[in-house]
């Protein structure tokens, strides 16, 4: 914690105490083999390694917390009452604990698309956690059952679920799609995939509570545990559809580390639209909650990967969709993406590093000049205007993948009144999509 805490500090003593805890981990491991406290040192150090831009020292410590975790049989229902020790608090800690190593985990193979999660063939029984504020105060209540959440549209009566089992609830149905997607990382989810994680996204929204919906607080403080189910449903959404949108892949996306290139897009056809405008609406609402009125911009490291994911996009759309005053729209809204990116890299070294390939994937995409050499990245030429010859037949751009439909039609097509049209898909105090205006306005 301390080693973690002079990151955010700015401190010259981090380099020290980075050793210091990895020492310390080390030492713990050598007296006991299995602690519950242990996973958790484990998964706070693997969390600082992986924004610190060491995945594969991260990957090590989070394979420790895992297995120790699985070992102890922490990720049963009865665990937190037999090492709570007769302690509600520390039985608490200790669902949170397992739901923490659960939410991180699948963050992980998110960002990296890999195909062998640990998680995948858990099955998880850990009661759900309470309220902040509960937990803060040490009133621990009763804890809900993860069967009364996944049965919560049943229900009689509004049940009340913590925003912490909602974060849970969210990671665990895109735990699903991604264990849903081809084994081979280099292809796209088909999109009977797609259509699941559209039901998945659009049920936990139309179940979330009114009390619940509100990111920000009468007093101005933001809810982080639904800012990040927010960021990273949206960041989820805008993944799955872009393959078959009007969004069109750079070669050059390869160089990001929170982006996975995809080998291309489908050819437009009748539902293009209806992807591109589910991905441009998911952009737009992650850029709401970027907009909120707190400063500094300071939220989860893995926030930088939520963002990426959506900012990428928004570039193909400046370059193929957006002209006039929506594109002006739209380049001071990736401003703003950047410059929340930047606040992020001030206490991760991974934020730095994406910043400067979204700089230079921006260069390359919007034909701006400065080409990505240094970044190490393949050979592509530059094109300063239209369509770059290096996108291959199935990356036309949508004008010349339909020779009936102009670039004029095509945008008017996709935004028939305006960018600013975009927010009415949402409440703006609540941050909250209306879901039955995401079936409208299609052509």
């Amino acid at each position: 914690m301390r080693y973690i805490g002079c990151l955010y500090a700015r401190s010259s003593e981090s380099l020290r105490l980075r050793k210091d805890a990895a020492d310390d981990i080390a030492q713990a491991k050598a007296l006991t083999a299995q602690c519950p406290f242990l996973c958790q040192a484990n998964l706070l150090y693997s969390i600082s390694l992986f924004w610190s831009d060491d995945r594969a020292g991260s990957r090590r410590y989070m394979d420790d917390a895992i297995s120790m975790a699985i070992s102890l049989g922490m990720h049963r229902q009865e665990f937190a009452a037999m090492f709570g020790e007769g302690d509600a608090i520390l039985a608490e800690s200790w669902r949170r604990t397992w739901w923490q190593i659960y939410i991180v985990e699948w963050n992980y193979t998110a960002i990296t698309r890999e195909t062998n999660s640990r998680m995948r063939d858990v099955c998880a029984a850990v009661d759900l956690p309470c309220e902040e504020h509960e937990y803060e105060a040490g009133a621990i209540p009763t804890p809900a059952s993860l069967a009364d959440f996944d049965s919560r549209e049943f229900a009689s009566e509004s049940p009340s679920f913590s925003l912490f089992a909602y974060l849970i609830g969210s990671t665990r149905g895109i735990a699903q799609i991604l264990a849903g997607t081809p084994l081979n990382k280099e292809t796209y989810p088909p999109v009977e995939v797609v259509e699941a994680a559209d039901a998945m996204v659009d049920g936990w929204i139309l179940l979330l509570p009114d009390s619940k919906r509100p990111v920000m607080s009468k007093t101005g403080e933001i809810d982080e545990l639904l800012f990040q189910a927010y960021m990273g449903m949206h960041a989820g959404m805008v993944g799955l559809h872009r393959p078959y949108s009007a969004l069109l892949f750079d070669p050059l996306e390869e160089i990001s580390s929170c982006f996975t290139n995809a080998p291309g897009n489908e050819p437009l056809d009748e539902n293009t639209n209806i992807h591109t405008m589910r991905c441009l609406a998911s952009v737009e609402a992650q850029i709401r909650l970027m907009t909120l009125p707190k400063r500094p911009f300071c939220h989860s490291p893995f926030t930088i990967c939520m963002i990426t994911t959506g900012t990428i996009p928004f570039l193909s759309a400046c370059k193929f969709l957006l002209t006039g005053t929506k594109l002006s729209i739209a380049r001071e809204q990736i401003r703003l993406t950047i410059g929340c990116l930047r606040s992020l890299a001030h206490v991760w070294p991974q934020g730095e590093k994406t910043v400067k390939e979204i700089q230079a994937i921006a260069r390359e995409v919007l034909g701006l000049g400065a080409s990505a050499a240094s970044m190490s990245c393949p050979q592509h030429s530059t094109a300063a205007s239209g369509t770059s010859s290096r996108v291959s037949g199935s990356q036309r751009s949508p004008e010349s993948m339909n020779g009936s439909r102009d670039s004029s039609t095509m945008e008017e097509s996709l935004f028939p009144d305006s960018m600013d049209s975009l927010s009415s898909y949402w409440d703006i105090q609540n941050q909250q999509i209306d879901m039955n205006l995401w079936f409208t306005n299609y052509s």
